[in-house]
C-alpha cells in the first residue's frame, strides 16, 4: 500500500487514520 520509504511505512503504521484520511 505505502512502500515509499521506512520512515514514511513507521508513521503509516503509527498513524493508520491519518493515511486513510489522507488517501
Amino acid at each position: 500500500m505505502y512502500h515509499l520509504h521506512p520512515v514514511v511505512e513507521q508513521k503509516a503504521k503509527h498513524l493508520p487514520l491519518r493515511m486513510g484520511k489522507l488517501k
